[in-house]
């Protein structure tokens, strides 16, 4: 006789399978990022309500049926699967995590992209949010007056959008969220390490400088740092957000990788501007993000 702990057993791999086709199966023939080893890294932090969380460095191991796929590892068992795609659609590379829980576990996902330019050569741009470097924003503001390094969440933004433009190649590479924004949830506290109080939409984005390299930088759920910026000329603590994910549950989310270089004397901002529609999804518009906790009330 099957004990119920069978049927869990084996709904859990069916689950983990399932997953791992979905994922091979929208690569196809594709064109991924050069070097992932080298300019792809990332992450995954797990929490316990109560204690500090861990953060787990994941290792790109390539599929034995796909060079494009990938399974992420930690150097320690972990209760996730992870694995992503790297696609080329358009000119754009497409990013797809796929996160499955071994067991109830609160996570936070962070991912980036080397850019390869020398970071002080580069001006930065989010859509509503940041243009250059901010240096003309008072000091109360998110500027370089603070940190070169910047995140935040993606509903602060006209568009949940990073680009980062370099002097010294010509060149610019983007990260646009391409997710349904369809939830948020609230917490009790507003910085350091952050439990949801049930599902959100809502991811990260922004650029570091590591190693002085640009970087782009990205993930779910959210987190701001070195500040986050909660009113007009108030920066506050950081803050990073954990979501809850139950066993058997998965979790998909989707960006997009464009790389150009700039081909006329337009100044950056109107350069990025004029080239915005080729880093958004095909057939799609640039759409503000909302959550209820920051959306414009209704006249």
């Amino acid at each position: 006789m099957i004990t119920t702990d069978s049927h869990n057993l084996i709904y859990m791999n069916l689950k983990c399978l399932l997953c791992g086709i979905a994922i091979l199966v929208c690569v196809g023939t594709v064109k991924a990022i050069d070097n992932v080893s080298e300019r792809v890294s990332a992450s995954i932090s797990l929490k316990v309500p109560g204690n500090e969380a861990k953060q787990y460095p994941l290792t790109f191991q390539k599929t034995k049926n796909d060079k494009s796929a990938y399974q992420l590892e930690a150097s320690e068992r972990i209760p996730l699967t992870v694995y992503q795609t790297i696609e080329e659609k358009g000119g754009k590379s497409q990013i797809t995590v796929c996160i499955t829980a071994l067991e109830d576990v609160y996570f936070n996902y962070s991912q980036q992209v080397s850019t390869g330019f020398r970071h002080d050569d580069c001006q930065f741009y989010m859509p509503g949010f940041w243009y250059r470097r901010n240096l003309r924003s008072p000091k109360s503001a998110p500027s370089f007056h603070t940190s070169d390094s910047w995140l935040v969440r993606e509903d602060r933004l006209s568009t949940p959008l990073t680009g980062i433009y370099s002097e010294g190649t010509k060149r610019f590479m983007t990260v646009n969220r391409i997710d349904q924004f369809e939830n948020d949830a609230l917490t009790t506290h507003r910085e350091g390490e952050v439990i949801l109080s049930g599902k959100t939409s809502l991811g990260f984005t922004g650029f570091e400088n590591r190693n002085g390299i640009a970087t782009l930088s990205f993930g779910f759920p959210y987190q701001e740092a070195p500040k986050s910026y909660i009113r007009k000329l108030t920066l506050a603590p950081q803050v990073k957000a954990f979501q809850l994910l139950k066993k058997g549950e998965t979790v998909l989310l989707n960006w997009t990788i464009f790389e150009h270089v700039r081909q006329n004397l337009l100044p950056p901002l109107h350069y990025f501007y004029s080239h915005l529609s080729a880093s958004l999804p095909l057939n799609s518009k640039s759409t503000p993000v909302y959550s209820p906790s920051y959306s414009r009330k209704k006249n």
